[in-house]
């Protein structure tokens, strides 16, 4: 079955030469694990549609296995403020692993998806934290 949906990559991990398997947060189906294959030597596909933090459009095919193949995706955000500042990628992924620390797989929570998605443009804003020290 084909599935589409959006999404935060919560993490991800090399397997193999070219492919990537990522634990990305959906709205509509909880955690899933997506394997990106190729994803690691294609000069087409955007790498920034699967960093962690990132939420990006999913197109993918299920597989009683427990891993999905992704056929598309596409960011829908690109978090540019928080990409060159320490405190705010120590926020986001401290926001993303207690996700994936308190979330099960395929069990949808939109309450908690749409938190952690506000909670993530939240980071990006000016006055939203204090620097380090």
């Amino acid at each position: 079955m084909l599935l589409k949906t959006e999404g935060i990559i919560l993490n991800s991990s090399d397997v193999g030469e070219a492919d990537l398997l990522a634990k990305v947060f959906t709205e509509d189906h909880g955690i899933q694990t997506l394997a990106f294959k190729g994803i690691r030597k294609s000069r087409k596909r955007s790498h920034s549609a699967i960093e962690p933090g990132m939420r990006s459009f999913f197109q993918y095919k299920t597989s009683s296995h427990g891993i999905q193949v992704a056929d598309e995706f596409s960011p829908l955000d690109t978090h540019d403020p928080i990409r060159g500042d320490l405190s705010r990628i120590v926020l986001m992924h401290f926001l993303l692993e207690a996700v994936l620390l308190t979330s099960g797989h395929n069990v949808a929570d939109r309450f908690l998806y749409l938190t952690l998605r506000a909670a993530i443009e939240t980071a990006e804003k000016d006055d939203c934290l204090y620097p380090l020290p």
